[in-house]
């Protein structure tokens, strides 16, 4: 009757593991048994990944000098941030911001007034101690007897507030 051979049982142990370990390696790799619903690359993120709306991205901790910029012509943009990590952002998500939020007017009487945007993507701003300001695109005004220039400004409120 044989005895037991504690250092062969080891020596088998392992390699039932490594002829496992392969043969699982192999059925993930050619995406068959429990494997064949298992995507091969990450997913491209679609529109439903990325926080659309700034004030989303700096709620959720983006910071405001990585997601918004001015170009020369004191165009805002908005670079979307992704939501997750479990797809891979596509190369260009700079999204020209027409409305933002703050514009600085200046005009009849007034300079450097802020004026903030009466809701998300208005052109109609409420600006401080003066009547509303309407514009046509980037803060530019629809010209009036109070306002007429206005920049855009790098400021933007979190969605919901925080105060």
């Amino acid at each position: 009757m044989a005895s037991f051979n504690f250092p062969s049982f080891i020596i088998g142990l392992l390699l039932g593991m490594i002829i496992m370990l392969i043969l699982v390696w192999i059925a993930y790799y050619t995406r068959i048994f429990l494997f064949t619903y298992c995507p091969t690359q990450m997913k491209i993120c679609s529109a439903n990944d990325y926080f659309n709306n700034p004030g989303d991205a700096l709620a959720n901790g983006a910071n405001i000098n990585d997601i918004l910029f001015l170009n020369d012509k004191n165009q805002m943009f908005y670079k979307r941030v992704p939501k997750s990590s479990d797809c891979v952002p596509s190369s260009n998500q700079t999204v020209h911001v027409i409305f933002p939020q703050y514009c600085s007017f200046s005009g009849e009487g007034i300079s450097g007034a802020t004026g903030k945007a009466i809701q998300y993507n208005s052109p109609i701003y409420d600006v401080e101690n003066e009547p509303n300001a309407k514009t046509l695109h980037d803060c530019v005004p629809v010209p009036d007897i109070y306002v007429n220039e206005g920049i855009p400004l790098l400021k933007w409120d979190t969605n919901p507030l925080t105060v």
